[in-house]
């Protein structure tokens, strides 16, 4: 069963955002204080949890890029870029990574990425090369934002970072997301059994 608790990761990832950018939590990016509005995100995977945070990011006024193994012209249709995953990674200043468990696509990128950026990250697992991160996070621009399940088995390391922002709940696990998975699932056996 998929696509249970998503609406849960993406209030997480919004409200985690707004807290760095206005300075309301432990950190603040940049000197100033910021909105999401006319900020540059670029979402790495474009498939369900993808697509949702690209139309949350631009209800919120953001400019929205993306990159994904297949082009999704009914995304683009809506106002979202396609870019290559170098030139999205030089482009934007907040990156979202969501991606099959144990796909570590930024491998040899955050470089390129480059400082003063947030990098989010809600994939099952890491989606980059935790020693290349070790040197990334150790600029005072750069900003972290995971959940637990993002962290994966990389935990104990990745926490002790100071501009990691993470939770130790699974943020998609909600009563709402339990009643989703409950319905999905009777959904698929009722199926099962009419066939």
């Amino acid at each position: 069963v998929r696509d249970y608790g998503d609406e849960g990761v993406i209030e997480f990832i919004f409200s985690e955002l707004i807290r760095l950018l206005k300075g309301t939590g432990k950190h603040q990016w940049q000197q100033a204080e910021l909105e999401l509005g006319g900020q540059d995100i670029g979402i790495i995977g474009m498939g369900t949890l993808g697509a949702m945070l690209a139309e949350k990011a631009q209800s919120f006024g953001m400019n929205v890029y993306y990159h994904s193994r297949s082009r999704k012209p009914e995304i683009e249709a809506g106002g979202v870029n396609y870019l290559d995953l170098d030139e999205l990674l030089r482009k934007v200043s907040i990156i979202s990574t969501h991606l099959p468990r144990n796909t570590v696509l930024l491998a040899d990128k955050l470089s390129l990425f480059g400082n003063n950026k947030i990098l989010v990250n809600t994939s099952l697992e890491p989606t980059f090369d935790v020693k290349e991160f070790d040197q990334w996070i150790r600029h005072p621009g750069n900003y972290a934002i995971f959940d637990r399940v993002a962290m994966g088995t990389c935990y104990d390391q990745l926490k002790n970072y100071d501009r990691v922002i993470y939770t130790d709940k699974v943020v998609g696990w909600t009563e709402q997301a339990k009643h989703r998975l409950s319905e999905k699932v009777l959904s698929n056996i009722t199926s099962f059994l009419d066939k």
